[in-house]
């Protein structure tokens, strides 16, 4: 694999067995958060959290939309391929959470703490 040259073995096949086991929760836990948030009904459109499996201030923004009932389309950086360079292009940076705001006008606005993302997730299901 590309970039593991300096990696032993025994340390990269625990990594590569770590990613693929939490690979199947997440992906059973963002299905299941998916389909309850599409029952509950608060689509904000243009609207995309990017986000990653290992990053606890993710799995936070997640859970708050999930209880505020926000259905966001979920871009995971380590999972799906061009999405971490997406966000770094875009946003100018890799961290995650980030929010990526599109508004009806076109402009594009990246949001990146968890707990800013959640306050501004919070005030657009108020209305």
């Amino acid at each position: 694999m590309q970039g593991w040259v300096d990696v032993p073995s025994s340390v990269r096949e625990d990594l590569l067995f770590r990613r693929a086991m939490a690979s199947l929760s997440i992906s059973f836990f963002d299905a299941r958060l998916r389909r309850m948030s599409s029952e509950q009904n608060h689509t904000l459109k243009g609207h995309a959290l990017y986000h990653s499996q290992w990053c606890g201030f993710c799995t936070r923004v997640r859970q708050a939309a999930q209880g505020l009932g926000v259905d966001l389309e979920l871009r995971d950086i380590d999972m799906e391929a061009g999405r971490r360079s997406e966000l770094v292009t875009g946003g100018g940076k890799g961290q995650v959470p980030c929010l990526r705001i599109e508004t009806g006008d076109g402009h594009v606005r990246w949001m990146y703490e968890s707990a800013d993302i959640i306050a501004y997730l919070r005030e657009q299901t108020s209305h």
